[in-house]
């Protein structure tokens, strides 16, 4: 089939009214369409990492996360440009999740126009031109694209994207009627496709399209395989896109090499291979039936020969019809061709994540199958003199079963338990889709769904090793059980936290976090002695830790073990010389052991380690105020320290007021004392209320001006 474009180069823009109804059709059902997503909520996966907890996003647009999106790699990916529309999001409309969504909806109906414009441009076809479109915008495939907050980049590249091809058609255009403006809007491409690369390194291939382009339906190469002098001047009039796209392909690989690109130890060689087979017959199958789409499509750890023999066999086939129709129907070749590289950076061969494929990896690559679809079946019923209602209606059917999956599709994007149930009933088992579901559960309280979730994962991420804090390797699993038990830790359910904490132990013994975390709860529930146990096992662990020391020196402590608590205490301190605690709590041991000269004498050095600790402050100054040896009391310092412990706590510390009514009493000044009592009576009353009978037992002695006195 041969199109050829206008010889004149007239604006893109520049429509007649038939053209600019279909423009305004296709934006308004698009945005009715996806209307909506205005209700949404966040998704648990990325949305947190991406926009809800992201700090630098929150904050919106400064120079600090101008300077934080272009220079560093974050959440694995090198995208400023992105990040820098989350951050106008939150700077126009603050963590309201449904701007955002509308933001990536007002994109996706803008890209829909832009591909029409294109096509119209590149074959003065208007209605294939339109059909072409409406399937891309409103094909079931890409819901994942527009309806997921996280995947603004996918249509703020695709955005840029089109706008280069639309600039590069313009400068072949102003070209070939040897125009002086064609070197501008070469250099609009230029800056369109480095604006999409910032967006999403996802258009690396891009200039290879424009090579297709030029081919068909450009008609710049009549044919490629013997034209290779021409095929080399239009390659090197490319130079700067290629330069573009290996810069692009350098910064997306540091960014992901750290923490997303998995290894050939873990994913063979021959499994990406044969995924990348079947990933792509996958999504020609979904693009012409899309009936059950998920979120996650989980990686096996093998493929079936017949699967990977009849992918194989779907992609050489589709391969060979359309180079046999090469010169007939260069539209094919031309779809297939574009399908085909634009899946290449997300094809599977670099393996990213541990998805097998996913429907967003297909927002710009099904535009190829889309073309060679609606030219070739217009290029059939010019041949065949087919009635132009034929093809009309097939299109008509299509496009409203788009509408009508795409709408179904979208329903299952509201919020998260949705989303991770749907993804379950349509691909099975799923660890991280159980994993996730878990996690929902979990924020609404529904534990014993949520357990039941989670083991379910458990039972697939058993095999799975990561990096552990200390540098070994240790179990996936390990890691997702200490999540779960912080989280249950915040909601204030210590039995499920100790659940979960003792899983991580049993399936890594040396996870020394996991056994002070255990230890802190242990302690916390009152079992001094099983709290001593896995304290000692950090200790054991990380020999040089000073913290590792001061908790075991504490434990030690809760067991009467007196001797051998003063020996961590000094252990950590040698270990951490400019660490106040270990010091102050040695100091502490000493009173205990009946030796307050000692113990001052900890204080003082823990004082000049840190001279602003209130817990020291107040420490110092009550046994300065109060002990019984009158060689220990200090009057005027007491009442020095304790003022300023009261002033670094703001005066709402009922504990220091008690003190400082102490130190009030010691150098006589009972008024003082009585009234700074009555505030901390006050204050205790409210928050500290086991405080209260001692506090009425020091205003009984300042009634009587009678200093206190404590053993």
């Amino acid at each position: 089939m041969k199109l050829d474009p206008p010889a004149s180069a007239p604006s893109p823009f520049a429509l007649a009214r038939p053209a600019r109804l279909v423009g305004l059709g296709l934006a308004l059902i698009t945005g009715l369409l996806y209307l909506p997503v205005a209700w949404h909520t966040f998704i648990l996966e990325d949305d947190p990492e991406y926009i809800a907890e992201n700090p630098m996003v929150n904050a919106g647009l400064s120079w600090a996360g101008l300077k934080w999106a272009f220079i560093g790699w974050h959440a694995s990916n090198y995208h400023p440009l992105t990040w820098l529309s989350h951050q106008l999001d939150c700077q126009l409309f603050g963590l309201n999740a449904g701007a955002p969504h509308l933001v990536n909806v007002a994109f996706h109906a803008a890209n829909a126009v832009l591909l029409f414009l294109l096509w119209r441009r590149l074959t003065g076809a208007l209605w294939p031109a339109a059909v072409v479109a409406a399937l891309f915008a409103w094909h079931p495939l890409h819901v994942e694209s527009v309806a997921w907050a996280s995947e603004r980049k996918d249509v703020l590249s695709t955005f840029f994207g089109l706008l280069t091809l639309l600039a590069y058609a313009r400068y072949v255009g102003e070209s070939r009627v040897q125009s002086s403006r064609a070197r501008v809007f070469y250099g609009w491409s230029l800056v369109a496709f480095t604006l999409g690369l910032l967006a999403k390194p996802m258009l690396v291939t891009l200039p290879f399209v424009l090579l297709l382009l030029d081919y068909w339906p450009l008609q710049r190469l009549a044919d490629p395989w013997r034209e290779r002098a021409n095929l080399l001047r239009l390659t090197l009039e490319k130079w700067p896109f290629f330069l573009l796209t290996f810069l692009s392909c350098v910064c997306t690989f540091l960014a992901q090499r750290s923490e997303a690109v998995i290894s050939l130890q873990s994913e063979a060689l021959n499994l990406r291979v044969e995924n990348a087979l079947v990933a792509t017959a996958t999504y020609v199958g979904q693009t012409f039936w899309p009936l059950n789409l998920g979120a996650l499509y989980p990686l096996p750890q093998h493929y079936a020969a017949a699967t990977v023999g009849l992918a194989l066999v779907v992609v050489l086939a589709l391969s060979l019809l359309v180079w046999r129709t090469r010169q007939s129907h260069p539209c094919l070749i031309l779809g297939w061709l574009w399908f085909l590289g634009m899946l290449v950076p997300v094809i599977g061969l670099v393996q990213v994540g541990g998805q097998a494929h996913a429907d967003r990896y297909t927002y710009l690559p099904a535009v190829g199958l889309f073309v060679a679809v609606v030219f070739g079946l217009d290029g059939l019923r010019r041949r065949y003199h087919w009635p132009a209602r034929l093809p009309a209606l097939a299109a008509i059917l299509a496009l409203a079963a788009c509408l009508g999956l795409t709408a179904r599709q979208l329903s299952f994007w509201r919020d998260s338990q949705t989303l991770f149930e749907h993804t379950l009933t349509v691909t099975g088992q799923n660890d991280q889709a159980h994993m996730l579901l878990a996690y929902v559960y979990h924020e609404q309280g529904r534990l014993d769904d949520a357990r039941k979730q989670y083991q379910t994962a458990m039972d697939g991420f058993a095999h799975v090793m990561v990096p552990a804090p200390d540098g070994r390797q240790q179990p996936l699993a390990a890691q997702v059980n200490m999540r779960f038990g912080w989280q249950a830790l915040h909601k204030g359910e210590p039995e499920e936290a100790a659940f979960y904490y003792h899983e991580a132990l049993r399936l890594d013994p040396d996870y020394a976090v996991a056994h002070r975390e255990f230890g802190s709860l242990l302690a916390s529930a009152g079992q001094p002695a099983a709290a001593l146990t896995e304290f000692q096992a950090v200790a054991r662990l990380q020999p040089t830790n000073a913290a590792a020391h001061e908790d075991l020196g504490n434990a030690l402590v809760q067991v009467g073990r007196l001797d051998d608590a003063l020996m961590e205490f000094q252990t950590a301190a040698r270990l951490d010389p400019a660490a106040a605690r270990p010091v102050y709590l040695q100091g502490k041991l000493w009173l205990r052991r009946g030796q307050g000269a000692r113990a001052l004498a900890s204080f003082e050095n823990a004082l000049q380690l840190d001279a602003n600790d209130p817990t020291n402050l107040v420490y110092i100054a009550c046994v300065l105020a109060t002990d019984a040896d009158t060689r220990l009391r200090n009057g005027p310092r007491a009442l020095a320290l304790a003022q300023k412990a009261d002033q670094l706590t703001g005066g709402r510390q009922a504990y220091v007021l008690g003190t400082l009514a102490m130190a009030f009493a010691e150098n006589g000044r009972f008024a003082e004392a009585r009234q700074t009592v009555q505030t901390a009576l006050a204050l205790a009353a409210t928050n500290r209320p086991e405080m209260i009978p001692s506090l009425q037992a020091q205003q009984k002695l300042y009634q009587a001006n009678q200093p206190c006195r404590t053993p």
